[in-house]
């Protein structure tokens, strides 16, 4: 209940915070990282499952277990959800690119101790450093986030917020109305054609990862040469703007990557809200 309370910004007043903070050795002013596991065996559907996802839920906490530093795991729907304070200076200078390798090295760890259980489709993904409660429902959320991202566009098994940086770039441009037409618009026109064309969206995404390399693309692919000329001629004509030309490939770019931040997102709107500044 206490870690479900931290990840949402769930607290009456300070007051319960901090009583509730003592008693699980969470210290309010240090600084954490948020941590969330992702795994086919995570998911519960019998008896035998719930007890395997207890014994991962202490596996996390023992990983790379410190007397001076604060593990926290529990599970959050069929997630693992792990907070792990950072080392502190009692200066209190703060080295942001040092606590994001401290946390990434953690999350590399706890990859290492989980996957002989939970095996290779495993994934594990964190938030940036914060302070305090509102720092971990903040890291929470972007760890969120980095999974969904981590899902749609096949990043490596560990990884990071600021490893999607260029989604973290376009977030208020994708959470806006305008953004998101501007996406609707660009892909709908490619979308529509798909049963008469096959899947003219991918066919131009792979034109573009192949930086205009059309021979690549079509390997990429498995397309004959002329038949990704073919569906290229096509696209250009459903957008009314020639694919080849650099203007045209960045706006399908970004607009993939608006429409992919976006179904992220609303998925998540459901369950939790972005913290603000105001969360204890």
């Amino acid at each position: 209940d206490f870690i479900q309370a931290l990840v949402h910004g769930r607290f009456a007043d300070a007051h319960e915070l901090q009583a509730r903070a003592r008693h699980h050795g969470f210290a309010v002013q240090g600084r954490y990282g948020v941590h969330i596991v992702a795994a086919q065996g995570l998911l519960p559907a019998s008896r035998h499952d719930l007890q395997r996802v207890a014994a991962m839920t202490r596996v996390a906490q023992g990983v790379e277990s410190h007397p001076g530093l604060c593990t926290l795991a529990t599970t959050v729907g069929s997630l693992l959800v792990v907070i792990r304070q950072l080392p502190g200076d009692t200066s209190g200078y703060v080295d942001a690119r040092e606590e994001g390798d401290a946390i990434l090295h953690f999350s590399r760890q706890l990859h290492r101790a989980l996957r002989g259980h939970l095996g290779d489709d495993l994934r594990v993904t964190h938030g940036r450093s914060g302070l305090g409660a509102a720092g971990v429902a903040t890291g929470y959320y972007e760890a969120r986030v980095a999974m969904g991202l981590a899902r749609h566009t096949g990043a490596d098994a560990v990884c990071g917020y600021d490893d999607l940086r260029v989604f973290a770039a376009i977030k208020d441009v994708a959470a806006g109305a305008e953004g998101r037409a501007f996406a609707h618009e660009m892909l709908s026109a490619l979308r529509g054609v798909q049963s008469q064309s096959g899947d003219l969206e991918k066919v131009v995404l792979t034109y573009i990862k192949a930086a205009g390399n059309l021979n690549a693309a079509a390997r990429e692919l498995k397309l004959h040469r002329n038949t990704m000329l073919y569906k290229l001629d096509r696209a250009s004509r459903a957008l009314r703007m020639d694919v080849r030309a650099a203007d045209t490939q960045f706006m399908v770019w970004l607009a993939h990557h608006i429409d992919t931040l976006s179904a992220v997102t609303i998925q998540l709107e459901e369950e939790l809200a972005p913290p603000s500044a105001e969360v204890l």
